[in-house]
């Protein structure tokens, strides 16, 4: 406990603590947002909406790993005091993204009026352009995102989630009134005002600057960390195409409560990840010292196991009342809600992994992610199909026996990495 005491009296992490608590604010707010939005929008048109957002998922791949390259270079060449590279690096990427978000804008366009000419569902046109629009504008953010690295600019950061609240309460009128619309056009404007604020603090001001070797060297070092981060992401899901398996559609539509559940776990750790990464490459850049994480890694595992015991206790006692007063036909999903809370305390695994690609230890990255697909698959499997009992409640025991051994497997290839 001193430890931490100690580790959060520092002015930086001040800062950070200021971060993540006006980040996990918004994200809370949005929350909220989103289970209004659903009692307004009818399942048919909110599915319309839902299917054509899944096309953001494969917008990243577009990027070539610039934005995760320039996450990794950008406070590492600080750290060295290469503040002139490290710029010209942004500026690289600037023009990159710029080029990107155009490049979508106008495919929007064309893609629209082909639409239109073939007189397809004006609300299937609307998402089409509403999307196209959001991947536009999200591809700049991403650039703007990774510039916000030092301690002061993660507290101008602070501020823009702020106004970001702002913007989310006074657009959200526009749902109510005018429902798969007003809909489109919060999910639009939101970002985008979002967008600007940030464009107008960002910490790096000088001009875009096209570089090609500068982007070569940026999408060598953010394809691997963007792949593994891709591969990752692919695993969270095994669980629910297990009971898709065994259980059909139902199940997996009873277990939506136990991934509300994983939504609040991955909160803190996305948050503790943004602000935690670039402070690992900037000490590795002062002091090309490997072992200097080590302390910066227990310290996460530390903070996310403060910050997980409320919430379990609180899931735990709670979750009965709540779910069996207000959402009765989810009462069978309780137990697996229960336990999947305990996966908190291993959640420390999101934001410590991230020393891997700070040290660019790429090998071990990989073997990782390939250790992480196969378990996130088997743990759940077996449990289901050895062992009887409730379809949800094992799948959530597989989920957490997964992991609990990646959070032990981590701990193992960060010492190689650190030693190495």
């Amino acid at each position: 406990m001193l430890r931490v005491a100690k580790f959060f009296g520092k002015p930086e992490l001040r800062a950070g603590v200021l971060f993540g608590s006006s980040s996990l604010v918004s994200g809370l707010v949005a929350m909220v947002i989103g289970i209004l939005i659903i009692g307004w929008i009818s399942p048919s048109e909110l599915g319309i909406w839902q299917s054509l957002s899944i096309l953001q998922l494969y917008v990243p791949f577009l990027e070539m790993g610039i934005p995760n390259g320039l996450n990794r270079e950008l406070p590492y060449l600080y750290g060295k005091g290469d503040t002139n590279k490290g710029v010209q690096y942004a500026q690289a990427a600037q023009s990159f993204m710029i080029a990107v978000a155009v490049l979508f804008f106008i495919a929007t366009i064309l893609v629209t009026i082909v639409l239109l000419s073939m007189r397809y569902d004006p609300k299937v046109i609307a998402g089409v352009c509403t999307v196209g629009l959001l991947v536009s504008v999200n591809a700049y953010q991403r650039y703007l995102t990774v510039t916000y690295r030092s301690a002061q600019s993660f507290i101008s950061l602070s501020r823009l989630y702020l106004y970001q609240i702002g913007i989310q309460i006074f657009l959200l009128p526009a749902v109510w009134y005018e429902r798969y619309y007003g809909l489109l056009a919060y999910s639009f404007l939101v970002p985008f005002g979002f967008t600007m604020l940030m464009h107008f603090s960002r910490p790096i001001k000088e001009r875009p600057l096209f570089n090609l070797k500068l982007l070569k060297d940026l999408s060598v070092i953010g394809l691997p960390v963007f792949a593994m981060g891709y591969f990752r992401g692919v695993a969270n899901s095994f669980n629910r195409i297990v009971l898709l398996m065994k259980g059909g559609t139902m199940a997996v539509g009873l277990f939506t409560p136990v991934n509300a559940i994983g939504t609040l776990i991955t909160m803190l750790p996305g948050v503790l990840g943004n602000f935690f990464f670039p402070k690992m490459n900037y000490l590795l850049g002062a002091t090309d010292e490997p072992k200097k994480l080590w302390p910066i890694i227990i310290n996460i595992n530390l903070i996310i196991l403060l910050f997980s015991l409320p919430f379990i206790f609180g899931v735990w006692f709670t979750t009965p009342i709540l779910v069996g007063k207000y959402f009765a036909e989810y009462k069978s999903a309780i137990p697996a809600m229960q336990i999947f809370s305990l996966n908190f305390l291993f959640s420390g695994t999101l934001v410590s992994h991230n020393a891997i690609y700070t040290l660019k230890a790429y090998t071990l990255g990989y073997a990782f992610v390939g250790f992480e697909l196969a378990l996130r698959f088997i743990c759940p499997y077996l449990a289901i199909h050895f062992l009887d009992g409730n379809l949800l409640t094992l799948s959530a025991y597989g989920v957490l026996l997964s992991n609990f051994l990646l959070f032990c497997l981590n701990f193992f290839f960060l010492r190689m990495a650190i030693n190495k």
